[in-house]
């Protein structure tokens, strides 16, 4: 019989990023998009929700367990980190290339 009790929740050593942190960093980004696409163009609102999309990406594979990455883990991390870069990247070639007549 094992003598030594598991370690409390609240004494394990946090690692990786902040859990709350990657849910305002991804709600964030998407006000700052839409502030950004209504008051100064589409183009930068397109950017900057690409540039959140990225960001969650590298958020997902930076963060050792899926509690780390509260609001952003929705799948297995492979898939998690696939979808929000290639998300990211083809709104970025999209907002760059299509031409806008504005």
């Amino acid at each position: 019989m094992n003598s030594q009790r598991p370690a409390h929740v609240a004494t394990v050593v946090h690692t990786g990023p902040d859990p709350r942190r990657s849910m305002l960093y991804a709600s964030t980004g998407v006000v700052v998009s839409v502030v950004l696409g209504m008051m100064v163009s589409m183009l930068m609102g397109s950017l900057a929700l690409a540039a959140t999309l990225i960001g969650c990406a590298i958020w997902r594979a930076k963060a050792d367990r899926a509690t780390r990455a509260a609001g952003i883990a929705v799948r297995s991390r492979g898939v998690d980190i696939f979808l929000y870069a290639a998300t990211g990247i083809a709104i970025a070639i999209l907002a760059l290339t299509v031409p806008y007549q504005g």
